[in-house]
């Protein structure tokens, strides 16, 4: 039997997909796929916004709702703006990341890291 490696890529794709689409059939590895996306694609935008974060976090003369609101339109505006490249790539990535989150979840939960394919 060949190594998972030696497989041509359009097999690997493949496997990938059919992967993904067993995950995601459930409805609760979805719900996770999104909310862990969403976060990571915050949590890209103020790690690349970080003297701004500290900036909005610490200015006294807002309120804390003010603040809150920043934060969160901040957080929202990113999925409005279709024709910047780097906020596509980051929320390419935060959801990419959220479906990864998802299939280690999935793999944990069921028979944990024996469902996953050993090297021979």
């Amino acid at each position: 039997m060949r190594k998972t490696s030696q497989l041509p890529f359009r097999n690997r794709l493949l496997n990938s997909i059919a992967g993904i689409k067993m995950v995601l059939k459930h409805p609760k590895y979805i719900l996770l796929a999104i909310v862990s996306g969403f976060f990571i694609t915050g949590f890209i935008i103020w790690t690349l916004n970080l003297p701004l974060a500290q900036y909005i976090i610490s200015e006294p003369s807002m309120i804390l709702v003010e603040k809150i609101r920043f934060l969160w339109d901040v957080q929202v505006g990113i999925y409005m703006a279709y024709d910047s490249p780097q906020a596509s790539g980051m929320l390419i990535f935060g959801y990419l990341f959220g479906i990864n989150i998802s299939m280690i979840v999935f793999a944990v939960r069921n028979r944990g890291f024996k469902s996953i394919p050993k090297k021979s």
